[in-house]
């Protein structure tokens, strides 16, 4: 049908499928002809009970019939067809085929809204088995359009607390700078299939793994939260290669350095024992005041003890202190 010319450069394909009103019944005599919406079954065609005899496909294309648009949702069109394969154009009842193909598409209609409220439900049954997945930590699913299409109960509250973002009607906003970035170039990156963390200070992961960003952050108590954006399709490649992106945002609680880490603290950077267990003790209580009593050691020794840290780190703030003891524990 897309060889069928129309007025406006259009052919009657595309006529069909974007703009027929649902239910227009299109009257074709022949794919091989040109005829618009205003022709007749009844147009002769000439040999057309030879090009019957050819093969099936050259009978339906020279079939008369009718062709109406019966469904529209999302990006996809159902068109149903009603065709003559048998039958000379002159030999039709036109009055009683438009009767009968009218019947037909009001009984189909039925069975097309239930197919797509069982996509519908498909894809909610999808939604659920991707946080399943993710349920060891508060996680919610947004769109490119940061819509909210599922979250695990704690995610929204978590988000808050961290000033990561907040629910604004069923759309998530991004109060981290940082994020936000992050969020918009792995939006830029689905769309141009290069996905690249440079320039918005996160981390990107292995190529065999989904692309992804992360932060590590400041929580209560200035204990590190991992805030990660994960991209996943909306839609299985096999069927649709340029699906939309979904995205899951997730919050990943830190978790107590062993004692081990002291061990390596001491053989990665050359600290001391007495450097070490302040470094893993003040990632562990996120406070100076209760590192010190812990430790049983004076405010001055705990800041000189710090201050070589930093230099041998490389470090320059406490976070990043502890997003290293948890980076060396195998917990980010």
């Amino acid at each position: 049908m897309a060889q069928i010319e129309m007025e406006g450069g259009r052919n009657a394909f595309e006529f069909l499928l974007t703009e027929a009103s649902l239910f227009y019944p299109y009257c074709k005599t022949s794919l091989d002809r040109s005829n618009g919406p205003g022709s007749q079954i009844g147009q002769p065609i000439a040999g057309s009970r030879d090009m019957v005899q050819a093969t099936p496909n050259d009978a339906l294309r020279s079939a008369p019939g009718l062709i109406c648009p019966v469904n529209r949702a999302n990006d996809t069109a159902t068109l149903f067809a009603f065709l003559f394969p048998d039958e000379a154009p002159d030999a039709i009842d036109t009055v009683s085929a438009t009767e009968t193909f009218q019947t037909i598409v009001n009984l189909l209609v039925p069975a097309l809204d239930l197919h797509q409220r069982l996509v519908r439900e498909r894809r909610d049954n999808r939604l659920t088995k991707m946080l399943l997945a993710s349920m060891d930590s508060p996680g919610i699913l947004i769109d490119q359009h940061r819509d909210i299409l599922a979250q695990t109960p704690s995610a929204l509250e978590c988000l808050k607390k961290l000033n990561v973002a907040k629910p604004q009607g069923n759309t998530l906003v991004f109060q981290n700078p940082q994020i936000e970035a992050g969020f918009r170039q792995l939006c830029e990156s689905w769309f141009s299939g290069n996905v690249d963390a440079s320039g918005v200070g996160m981390e990107e992961t292995r190529e065999s793994e989904p692309p992804s960003l992360s932060l590590c952050i400041s929580g209560p108590n200035n204990f590190p939260r991992r805030v990660s954006i994960e991209v996943v399709s909306s839609r299985s490649r096999e069927t649709a290669p340029v699906a939309d992106p979904w995205f899951v945002l997730r919050v990943f609680e830190s978790v107590e350095p062993n004692r081990h880490v002291e061990t390596l603290l001491q053989e990665e950077f050359d600290l001391s024992q007495s450097e070490a267990r302040l470094a893993r003790e003040l990632t562990l209580t996120g406070s100076m005041h209760d590192t010190v009593t812990r430790l049983g050691i004076t405010r001055n020794t705990a800041k000189t003890h710090l201050r070589r840290i930093f230099e041998k780190t490389g470090v320059n703030t406490q976070l990043q202190l502890a997003r290293l003891v948890h980076k060396l524990s195998g917990l980010f």
